[in-house]
C-alpha cells in the first residue's frame, strides 16, 4: 500500500486501491524502448508509471469484464506491413453470415496502453451484438512508438480488411471502423484519411472518443478537479505521444479540427454522462450535423468514460453494445 493519509485525495477513480488489489503496489519506473526515461507522475496519475498503467489495465479487465464470452470463431492474424506484422484478432461474432458487417475496431488507453486482451470481453460482445466480424488491432502503442506509428498500423488493418473481407467471410462494403476512447480518436482520424482518397468506410463507430487533445480535460479530471491542469502535464503528455514538437490541434490527431466533416461516412457516436471528454464527444457530433452527415448520438447518463470494458459490474453494458450494433445493422 502507499503511504499518506490523504492518498484518496491524489486518487479520485480509485486506481491506486484497484492496483493495491491486483498486488502491483509501488510498481517500477517504465522502462522504455532506450531505458532513459522515467516517466513517474507524466499522465497526472500522480506517480502511476507507463508500466504500471499497463498492469492495471490488464488486471482491472479480469476484474471488470467477463471472460470468454462465447463467440462463434476467434483466431489470431498476422498483417504485413514492411518488414514488421501488426498482430489483429479476428472474432465473428453468433450469427454472423456471409454478407457480415467487417468492423476493424481500436482499442483505448491513451496511445500508451490498452491491448486486444484488455479489450477482448468488449470486441467478443459487439461480434455478437452486430452479429459481425471484429478484428481488433494490436497497434503500436507510444512512448516506445510515438505517433503517427498507431494511425499507421490502423491504416495497414484497414485497407488489408477490406481487401481480404470475404476470405473473413464478411461483406467488404460494409467496413466500418469502430474504437473506445483513443481507439475511438484512431478511427475517426482514419475514417477522414480514406474519405480524403475515395475509400470511405461504410461507417464509423465511436465510443466516448478523444476528439480534441488539446483540452487535456482527462488530465484535470484525474487530478481530481482542483484547478487548472499542470503545464508540465500536458507538455510531457505531447512529448509521450507526438514528440516535444507535435502539434495537439493537427487534425491527424485531434479529429475536431478537420477541415471537412462532409467527406465522413454516416456515425454512431456513443457518449457517458460522467465523462471528462462528454463535451469534446458532443461538440464532434455537432460538427458532424452540421456539415449534413448522418449521426446517430446516444448518451448513456449515468455511466464514465470506458463503461463498455465494465460488462461484470455495470448492467448498461450489453444494451449499449446492443444498440450500438442495431445500427451497425441498419446502416450497411
Amino acid at each position: 500500500m502507499r503511504k499518506g493519509k490523504n492518498h484518496q485525495d491524489d486518487d479520485p477513480w480509485g486506481l491506486y486501491g484497484m492496483m493495491d488489489r491486483l498486488g502491483l503496489g509501488d510498481s517500477p519506473s517504465g522502462d522504455m524502448a532506450d531505458g532513459s526515461t522515467d516517466w513517474t507522475g507524466k499522465l497526472g496519475l500522480s506517480g502511476l508509471t507507463v508500466r504500471a498503467l499497463r498492469s492495471l489495465g490488464r488486471g482491472a479487465a479480469g476484474l471488470l469484464e467477463a471472460e470468454n464470452i462465447p463467440v462463434a470463431e476467434t483466431r489470431m492474424l498476422s498483417v504485413p506491413d514492411g518488414n514488421r506484422s501488426i498482430p489483429v484478432r479476428l472474432y465473428r461474432g453468433l450469427g454472423a453470415t456471409a454478407d457480415a458487417p467487417l468492423v476493424v475496431y481500436f482499442h483505448g488507453g491513451g496511445f500508451v496502453a490498452g491491448s486486444i486482451d484488455t479489450h477482448d470481453g468488449l470486441t467478443r460482445r459487439l461480434a455478437n451484438a452486430g452479429k459481425a466480424v471484429v478484428l481488433s488491432v494490436d497497434y503500436r502503442l507510444a512512448p516506445e512508438h510515438p505517433w503517427p506509428a498507431a494511425l499507421e498500423d490502423a491504416m495497414a488493418v484497414a485497407l488489408r480488411a477490406r481487401h481480404r473481407a470475404r476470405a473473413h467471410g464478411a461483406n467488404p462494403e460494409r467496413l466500418i471502423l469502430a474504437g473506445d476512447s483513443a481507439g475511438g480518436t484512431i478511427a475517426a482520424v482514419l475514417a477522414r484519411l480514406l474519405a480524403e482518397t475515395g475509400k470511405s468506410p461504410a461507417g464509423q463507430m465511436l465510443f466516448y472518443p478523444a476528439t480534441d487533445l488539446t483540452r487535456a480535460r482527462l488530465f484535470r479530471e484525474m487530478r481530481g478537479g482542483l484547478g487548472a491542469l499542470e503545464r508540465r502535464g500536458i507538455d510531457a503528455f505531447r512529448q509521450m505521444v507526438v514528440g516535444a514538437d507535435g502539434d495537439l490541434s493537427d487534425p491527424n490527431f485531434s479529429p475536431l479540427f478537420a477541415p471537412d466533416f462532409s467527406i465522413l461516412p454516416p456515425s454512431y457516436i456513443l457518449a457517458a454522462g460522467r465523462d471528462p471528454l462528454k463535451e469534446e464527444v458532443d461538440d464532434y457530433r455537432d460538427r458532424l450535423k452540421a456539415a449534413g452527415v448522418p449521426v446517430h448520438y446516444k448518451c448513456w447518463p449515468k455511466q464514465p468514460h470506458g463503461f463498455l470494458g465494465f460488462g461484470r459490474v455495470m448492467k448498461d453494458v450489453v444494451p449499449a453494445l446492443d444498440h450500438a450494433g442495431q445500427w451497425m445493422a441498419g446502416i450497411c
